[in-house]
């Protein structure tokens, strides 16, 4: 997610840039006059330039770097009751004597379980998809009456 903030954050000040450089006139018989078409045009891309530069850094700074949980050359890893290192294959700590977990058990895997959401999860889901579709129909139906 950190790279994805980086580029966000490029993709924005290069919008900003873009737009800060458009020419929002246009030459007549008496010289050049501004246009409120072009101006309104480049209002446009420094929203969505400073929109996408403030996502891009937040993403980058609150995104987390993604560190493996279990390094594939180590053998060992930490008791989660007395955070001594013990070998990833150990069921018992030989420290504390605390029951263990498996690598896989504690990452969740297990093929015989399926996760249904429940109905409250299903209703949200629901509403979040009608408000998006909602807003993408509402996009469509005014780019559709503003010309």
């Amino acid at each position: 997610m950190r790279y994805f903030g980086y580029f966000a954050v490029v993709a924005g000040m290069l919008c900003l840039v873009g737009a800060m450089a458009m020419d929002v006139s246009v030459s007549s018989g008496a010289g050049r006059v501004n246009n409120i078409g072009l101006m309104a045009e480049r209002q446009n891309f420094i929203l969505i330039g400073g929109l996408l530069l403030l996502v891009g850094v937040i993403m980058a700074v609150a995104g987390k770097r993604r560190i493996d949980a279990f390094d594939s050359s180590s053998e060992y890893r930490a008791c989660p009751s007395c955070a001594e290192p013990i070998r990833c294959a150990a069921v018992k700590c030989k420290h504390c004597g605390s029951d263990v977990d498996t690598v896989n058990n504690r990452l969740g895997f297990d093929a015989d379980v399926v996760v249904e959401p429940t109905e409250k999860e299903r209703r949200v889901l629901w509403v979040a998809r009608g408000i998006l579709y909602s807003i993408f129909a509402g996009f469509v139906v005014f780019s559709l009456l503003g010309r």
